[in-house]
């Protein structure tokens, strides 16, 4: 890596040349052994750029939003989640497992207990479909979510426009006008310094 300008590191680090440069005012001193400045531009050297990286909580460059990106990390949550819903469905399976063998040693005793028995089996088999259900319809729900988001159209981003200064000969009379237009010609100028 070599010496990058503001706005290369404001770009590498996502955020604007403005925090880079609000960042340097307040931690100035501790990076001025890396900042070197030629022909008037100021360069960061790569143990500045490193430390940056750690104020700003960035530890690697994040890529630029893109649907690609935002499909990819649909697809990665998605994936997440249905390897946590397989690790929860596994246990209740164990669970169940287990609790089939308890009970078909229960079975030897008495019939109020057999009963018993039957009964947690039941709730919990039925806790069981309850959860794949809900798990179902959570990711429906967010496969929907995230398609809704893919669909919006991108924000009307309009120009900024300055203000037109105000006439300087504006609210003068006839005669304080031809005053100013060949006495004082100077007041007429729009940007008055």
């Amino acid at each position: 890596m070599e010496k990058m300008k503001i706005s290369q590191v404001a770009k590498k680090l996502g955020v604007t040349t403005q925090a880079v440069y609000k960042k340097l005012a307040t931690v100035g001193n501790k990076l001025q052994p890396n900042l070197v400045k030629e022909s008037g531009v100021t360069y960061i050297l790569p143990d500045g750029i490193e430390y940056l990286q750690e104020s700003f909580g960035k530890k690697q460059q994040e890529p630029v939003a893109t649907v690609g990106n935002q499909v990819d990390s649909v697809v990665a949550s998605f994936e997440k989640c249905l390897k946590e819903q397989k690790e929860i469905i596994g246990g209740l399976q164990r669970t169940i497992d287990t609790l089939i063998s308890q009970h078909a040693e229960e079975r030897t005793r008495t019939a109020d207990e057999r009963t018993r028995a039957d009964t947690i089996i039941m709730k919990l088999t039925n806790d069981v479909g309850n959860l794949q259900k809900l798990i179902e319809h959570k990711t429906q729900e967010k496969e929907q979510k995230s398609f809704e988001v893919l669909e919006k159209a991108p924000p009307v981003v309009q120009a900024w426009k300055p203000e037109r200064p105000a006439d300087p000969l504006e609210g003068l009379g006839f005669l304080e006008r031809i005053w100013v237009q060949f006495v004082e010609p100077q007041k007429m100028r729009r940007y008055d310094s």
